[in-house]
């Protein structure tokens, strides 16, 4: 299981199962459990080149981000400029490439075209598959003061943990996933005030609502996910 992007101090040296994709250096975007967006980065620029692009695509898009610099070896990326080594496991993930626009035009010399071809046949090999959403919904497993403080009682209005947004109205915070009571999770719950998943090129939002987060029904008192592939609808001046 890939370890939630949201904890701050995660194990160092941890693996992390990601494409199995040959022609590093790229960075792997997240965007659901099983469909990673790959952004090539040119292999002839100096290392500290390729980092500035990998830090500038992960603060902007705020989406769990791994460059991978050989095939087993990868740094997980965190929007807050922190850095963890990770060694890169392999398997067979769904991909997509060309939507996530990078921070700065990228050279195309003859081994970027070569390797970008090398992509696309990954990619038709892979053929047509099913994408699922997160079945977490982007939660973790409550801690023992999180099961008791967001299982009391609520006191009226929204869930335990949410409150409302001065701004819109709309609510925000962590709550306990009403659905699951036997196997409980923390979801994340989000305004659209605290939508910061930016395109790197053009800093406008990637999608209406946060992603991989969750915004609350008022009508129906339920959690709704909001996928990370919307991410890949957006287009620069649309």
């Amino acid at each position: 299981m890939i370890p939630s992007h949201r904890s701050a101090t995660p194990p160092v040296g941890l693996s992390l199962l990601l494409p199995a994709f040959e022609g590093v250096p790229y960075l792997a975007t997240r965007l659901e459990p099983e469909l990673f967006h790959l952004l090539l980065l040119p292999a002839s620029w100096p290392l500290y080149s390729q980092l500035n692009v990998a830090f500038r695509q992960a603060e902007a898009n705020r989406l769990p981000t791994y460059f991978l610099m050989s095939c087993d070896s990868c740094l997980w990326l965190q929007p807050n400029g922190g850095v963890v080594p990770a060694r890169a496991e392999p398997r067979d993930v769904g991909i997509t490439f060309g939507k996530l626009q990078p921070c700065e035009p990228l050279a195309l010399d003859v081994e970027s075209i070569d390797r970008t071809a090398a992509l696309r046949g990954f990619l038709r090999a892979q053929g047509d598959r099913m994408i699922g959403c997160d079945p977490n919904q982007g939660g973790w497993a409550p801690s023992e003061e999180e099961a008791r403080v967001l299982g009391a009682p609520a006191a009226g209005g929204g869930p335990p943990g949410l409150s409302r947004c001065e701004e819109c109205g709309e609510w925000r915070g962590e709550c306990l996933d009403p659905k699951r009571v036997a196997d409980p999770l923390v979801l994340p719950v989000a305004c659209p005030c605290e939508n910061d998943n930016r395109c790197a090129r053009c800093s406008e939002p990637l999608f209406e609502r946060a992603l991989q987060c969750n915004w609350y029904d008022e009508d129906d008192g339920s959690l709704r996910y909001v996928p990370g592939f919307h991410a890949l609808d957006h287009v620069c001046g649309g």
